[in-house]
């Protein structure tokens, strides 16, 4: 059996180092959960490793990627998870692959109402916006976004709105 990844052996623009290869996959170790990626999208957090901008923590060979849906195909017994459950992967070897296999603490079950693609990019943006409001709360501020057509800039301007608009 093999695994399709897109990965990258030196750093420099993505479009230049990035290449999708075909590598076989191992066994699936003792503990591990086995999980098909369905959806990882591209983020600026994704690329900026390629270029080697957090070259102290990426190790080469690398498999790009950090966010994405995946569904569960193998798991260990006693596990909570279960084949075809939904995740999403918060670490491991790269999300633009085929598979990932990751200890289950890194894997959150999807509840069954949250669409793929929403749950698919509801890991970086999200959270960061999350963050970003609870650290620097916006009640009676005006907000002033750039990059406002971004997925965190959509989310946190709609959700300041929500929770304190400006009078």
């Amino acid at each position: 059996m093999f695994n399709d990844a897109i990965v990258y052996d030196r750093y420099g623009p993505p479009a230049a180092v990035l290449t999708l290869k075909r590598l076989p996959l191992a066994p699936l170790a003792g503990g591990r959960v086995r999980v098909r990626m369905r959806f990882a999208p591209v983020n600026p957090s994704d690329l900026i490793p390629v270029t080697g901008a957090y070259r102290h923590r990426t190790r080469l060979p690398a498999v790009a990627g950090y966010e994405g849906l995946g569904e569960v195909v193998a798991a260990p017994y006693g596990s909570r998870l279960a084949a075809g459950q939904r995740v999403l992967p918060l670490r491991g070897g790269g999300t633009w692959q085929r598979f990932i296999d990751l200890d289950e603490t890194w894997l959150v079950p999807v509840p069954p109402a949250v669409d793929d693609l929403l749950a698919a990019r509801g890991y970086i943006n999200p959270l960061t916006a999350m963050l970003m409001l609870k650290r620097w709360p916006v009640a009676g501020k005006h907000l002033v976004l750039t990059a406002a057509s971004s997925s965190c800039a959509s989310l946190l301007g709609q959700w300041a709105l929500a929770m304190a608009p400006a009078r």
